[in-house]
């Protein structure tokens, strides 16, 4: 609750933080429900890493599909930190 509250609070216009936020959140929450589910209705689990893999690789490839991300100094260093090209951001 306290990162939706931080979220709500902090994330409401649309810098490459707020998507990235909102992106990681969403992303969580899809693969832990996914999670309970599968281990409730098929009795089958994944280890914790696997699942956290899964939400980072999710991540990365949504990002990859961003477009008019301008390349700021701040943009810059999230891209690189996930990974991903450079050549992703805007160059206007």
């Amino acid at each position: 609750m306290d990162e939706i509250h931080w979220g709500l609070t902090h994330c409401k216009d649309c810098s490459i933080q707020s998507r990235l936020f909102k992106l990681c959140l969403a992303a969580s929450v899809y693969y832990i429900w996914k999670e309970r589910n599968g281990r409730i209705f098929q009795q089958i689990g994944y280890e914790s890493t696997s699942v956290v893999r899964l939400i980072l690789e999710e991540v990365k490839a949504s990002m990859t599909s961003w477009r008019h991300v301008s390349r700021s100094a701040t943009n810059i260093c999230l891209i690189l930190k996930w990974g991903l090209n450079v050549d992703l951001l805007c160059t206007v």
